[in-house]
């Protein structure tokens, strides 16, 4: 088997030249679906809208871990171990968002760090009126960090946010 046969076997072609490597690719639906069934809500986003988000991010150059380097932030699709949440905190609905009707999903990437806190936060998708309410949540999660040959490092991830608004009965 050649190299380009072993990366297609591994990887799962989405659109004309992106490529995801499956276990980066499961742990996104993984995250999606732990978003939308823990915070009880529907997608009000396509799959490709949101694949189209994340693939942004994948195509982002994210460093490797080399000797002497434990700062270094490692690439998730290199990491031997990833990162299992260990505490989620529900965002709080904002009052005015909540007034106003609006919903819909902000997407954050955060670094995790190798306590397994969040580090940074970046808005990849953003509903201005919700994602003060996303960034405050996922800065109160907790990971056990991903790890390179047992040792903990840096990584980003992605969390989808989704508000959605109950319709009352």
């Amino acid at each position: 088997m050649n190299g380009s046969q072993a990366r297609f076997k591994s990887s799962v072609n989405l659109s004309p030249g992106r490529m995801f490597p499956k276990g980066l690719l499961m742990f996104m639906v993984f995250m999606l679906s732990i978003s939308c069934n823990i915070m009880s809500c529907q997608n009000s986003e396509t799959i490709e809208e949101i694949t189209e988000s994340l693939s942004r991010l994948n195509s982002e150059e994210n460093g490797t871990l080399t000797s002497g380097e434990s700062d270094a932030v490692v690439s998730f699709e290199n990491l031997t171990v990833k990162p299992s949440l260990i505490h989620k905190v529900e965002p709080r609905y904002p009052e005015k968002a909540r007034k106003a009707g609006i919903e819909g999903m902000v997407v954050l990437k955060v670094l995790v760090d190798t306590s397994g806190n969040i580090e940074t936060t970046e808005i990849v998708k953003s509903i201005p009126q919700l994602d003060e309410a996303a960034v405050e949540a996922a800065s109160q999660f907790k990971f056990k960090p991903g790890q390179v040959d047992q040792k903990a490092v840096r990584t980003w991830m992605t969390i989808p946010f989704n508000f959605r608004l109950k319709l009352k009965k």
